[in-house]
């Protein structure tokens, strides 16, 4: 089965499901066992399991229980006669194993800790340097290898200083604020019922050829829930000025590294034109966009197979802390943040696969299948996966409201 594409499970024939509520009974049992194995002929797991138990009175006498139960025969009466709750049913999104919310926790806390003694170390020389929330969750999702090595010698540390403070760690707060996904965006809203929906979101790239681009790659739908009608949201802002420009490209440099591709990408590009091309942009219904831009969830770019790239969906958290504010050594660094698990479910409930699946927290997408040259670009994904988790982590987006 090809990456992103969802499994389903064939439905159990209908002959299968007693029509009445008595038990089953034990000349029918044969019956019953034989057109099982018989429809489930191609599942082996199954086939196997049938086989080991067929002789097991406990699971009969459960079976029996099951078919005489009324609501349990009202569910499967629904599940035969409902086309809906069918395909709910036999829909198993494709999916795949997640790390946790802060990967290697205890090491970067020690980090933090080292880079708040060399900003200490340069108090004397008049800096008043005190670490902050976006600096913390700078550490807390960058390569742990880039901020080892920043820390390995007098040299390294001296560059890191002066790459990061000469510019005042204040300014990260304001790269994380003006490059995560939505930056620009105005979002007015309509009351609707118990909820506030999003509308006239509509993609403001202001150049038609691109969008009509992206509509095609995504069949004019959006990548996760199939819904018609989206939005084409950008993964990177395009409102840029050189001087902003600059200091996420120093960000870039100083905690993920000159190698970074996403470093290297960014300075290929002019500051007009880029942000217009359809490699920056995704079709999403416009509640989709909005969680997004709110840092609900963010998309992690896990390869790239043929003519698509394969994304993986994570909830984010909300949380207490602000950008600005201090983070001292002795700050319990695991009140600021659980590093296990992912967001839970509140109003995420309502993002849903196509066949009505709930979106969960490891769930794979594919996005493309046509032109190559269409895709997004991996390297805005990648930052996007970078950015939108720490501007959740340091509460960039401010506290979120309940049932948007």
């Amino acid at each position: 089965m090809e990456s992103g594409e969802s499994q389903v499970v064939a439905e159990p024939p209908e002959q299968l499901i007693p029509a009445d509520p008595n038990d089953i009974q034990e000349s029918e049992k044969d019956r019953r066992l034989q057109a099982l194995f018989e429809a489930c002929k191609s599942n082996g797991h199954l086939r196997a399991f049938l086989e080991a138990y067929k002789d097991d009175e406990d699971l009969w006498s459960l079976l029996r229980a099951v078919h005489s139960n009324e609501a349990v025969r009202a569910l499967m009466k629904a599940y035969r006669d409902n086309k809906h709750i069918r395909t709910i049913v036999r829909h198993h999104p494709a999916s795949e194993p997640i790390d946790d919310y802060i990967t290697e926790f205890e090491t970067r806390c020690k980090l933090f800790a080292r880079f708040q003694e060399c900003t200490d170390a340069c108090n004397f020389l008049a800096w008043e340097l005190t670490l902050n929330a976006t600096v913390f969750a700078i550490v807390m999702v960058a390569p742990i290898a880039i901020l080892q090595r920043a820390l390995s010698d007098q040299q390294h540390r001296d560059a890191w200083l002066i790459n990061y403070f000469g510019m005042t760690e204040n300014r990260a707060a304001d790269v994380v604020k003006r490059y995560r996904p939505g930056w620009h965006v105005t979002t007015k809203w309509i009351l609707d019922g118990a909820f506030r929906r999003p509308i006239n979101v509509r993609s403001q790239n202001g150049n038609s050829v691109e969008s009509k681009k992206c509509q095609l790659r995504d069949d004019s739908s959006c990548i996760f829930t199939g819904m018609c009608d989206p939005a084409e949201s950008y993964i990177f802002p395009c409102n840029r000025n050189s001087r902003d420009f600059h200091h996420l490209l120093s960000l870039l440099l100083t905690f993920w590294g000159e190698s970074s591709g996403m470093r290297s990408y960014l300075m290929e590009f002019d500051d007009t034109y880029f942000p217009k091309r359809v490699e920056n942009m995704l079709c999403l219904n416009r509640q989709l966009q909005h969680w997004w831009y709110d840092g609900r969830f963010a998309l992690k770019p896990l390869r790239k197979e043929g003519d698509k790239i394969i994304v993986q969906w994570h909830w984010l958290k909300d949380s207490f802390l602000r950008p600005m504010q201090p983070i001292r050594m002795t700050d319990d660094m695991s009140s600021l943040v659980d590093p296990h698990g992912w967001g839970d479910d509140i109003e995420e409930s309502f993002a849903q696969h196509k066949s009505g699946r709930k979106i969960e927290t490891g769930h794979i997408f594919a996005i493309g299948g046509g032109n190559p040259d269409h895709l997004p670009a991996f390297e805005l994904l990648e930052l996007q996966w970078y950015l939108v988790r720490v501007a959740a982590i340091s509460g960039a987006h401010g506290p979120w409201t309940k049932g948007i």
